[in-house]
């Protein structure tokens, strides 16, 4: 990344979810990271562009956040609870906090799919990892089945309670489907 990215797409993210994807502008995003407006310019074409890149910088950031974590456990049932903290339940606490970070997410889909696309298949493949650790069989098919129902697990959601009694029952499963086989 050059020497500006990480500070755009930080303020990028910060103003998105603050003002929502539409109302925000280069200004907005120049402003909050304190760079001329042409910097910006200079270094993303369009709004568009640096949404599909702050969806980039934003898995890139959750994924270095979950290995470190996993460098602090040693046990499967450990590093479940680091990745549900660190993911799904830190977005729920997002979407439900800041008022404009549903419409972000929708507007992720709606702008960058293929980034959206990319960013799920590298999910899997770090989750692949913990399951492979732990000796399961399919460990990219189960991590694709864990990376859904975590994610999905805050629709229809009434509260944080339930998001975490669903991430609960997940990790019931996965911890009885693993100790099966």
């Amino acid at each position: 990344m050059a020497r500006h990215d990480d500070t755009i797409l930080t303020a990028a993210l910060t103003c998105f979810s603050r003002y929502g994807y539409a109302k925000t502008t280069m200004t907005d995003i120049a402003r909050e990271a304190k760079v001329a407006r042409a910097t910006v310019y200079n270094t993303y074409d369009s709004k568009p562009d640096i949404l599909r890149a702050v969806v980039k910088h934003v898995t890139v950031t959750m994924q270095d956040k979950v290995v470190d974590a996993w460098k602090q456990v040693d046990t499967l049932d450990e590093r479940i609870d680091a990745f549900f903290t660190a993911v799904p339940v830190a977005i729920y606490d997002m979407i439900t906090t800041q008022p404009e970070m549903a419409e972000l997410v929708d507007e992720m889909a709606a702008t960058a799919p293929d980034e959206m696309i990319a960013a799920r298949a590298d999910w899997v493949d770090v989750l692949a990892t913990m399951f492979r650790d732990a000796d399961v069989a399919d460990p990219q098919g189960v991590a694709d089945f864990f990376y859904s129902s975590a994610i999905n697990a805050k629709y229809g959601s009434d509260n944080r309670d339930q998001v975490l009694a669903r991430l609960a029952t997940l990790k019931s499963a996965l911890l009885a489907m693993v100790a099966a086989q």
